[in-house]
């Protein structure tokens, strides 16, 4: 062992999660961070996506219904022609929009909402994790604290408390574990 000055600790720190549990519980939760951050967006282009086909409808008719209205259409047969087949090429194509909405609706919009709601539980589970941690590592030191004192009578029980403590926090805390990686 060698000799750290800054160190207050003389001994080892034991840890209940090592190193590499604790680097791929990071790389995981980077992970779902990410797929997080992708499913809302991709739930709120959907619903863009939903909104501008219906802008887009609400814009032609009101142009086609302009243009019926002008003067344009009264003095030339040709062009009212034109614009009342384009009419009923719009209320054709309103039907396939409709139909392209509500699918997009059913199959993109309401599952990434649903799936959305899944990761607040992830992260709450994440947060109690790390409170269950770091309440085991205040237990560990105060048990440390109380088996570096003298053996007197007040110190033993003191002791005593702190290890029953330490080691009814050392199965929460591994409970925790266990069920961070069951989900």
């Amino acid at each position: 062992m060698s000799w750290i000055p800054f160190n207050r600790h003389g001994g080892a720190k034991q840890r209940v999660v090592s190193r590499q549990s604790e680097r791929e519980l990071e790389r995981e939760v980077k992970k779902l961070e990410e797929l997080d951050e992708v499913s809302r967006k991709l739930y709120k282009d959907g619903k863009r996506y939903v909104e501008a086909n219906n802008g887009l409808s609400k814009a032609e008719h009101k142009i086609v219904q302009d243009l019926k209205s002008s003067g344009i259409c009264e003095t030339d047969r040709q062009f009212y022609l034109n614009v009342e087949s384009w009419e009923k090429s719009l209320d054709e194509l309103d039907k396939n929009r409709q139909e392209m909405n509500t699918n997009i609706q059913k199959t993109v919009v309401e599952p990434m909402k649903k799936y959305s709601s899944v990761f607040p539980s992830v992260q709450s589970a994440i947060k109690k994790r790390e409170q269950s941690l770091q309440d085991y590592n205040k237990t560990q030191a105060k048990y440390n604290k109380y088996q570096d004192r003298d053996r007197t009578g007040q110190n033993i029980v003191k002791l005593d408390t702190s290890w029953r403590r330490l080691v009814a926090s050392c199965h929460f805390c591994r409970n925790q574990l266990l069920l961070c990686t069951q989900k």
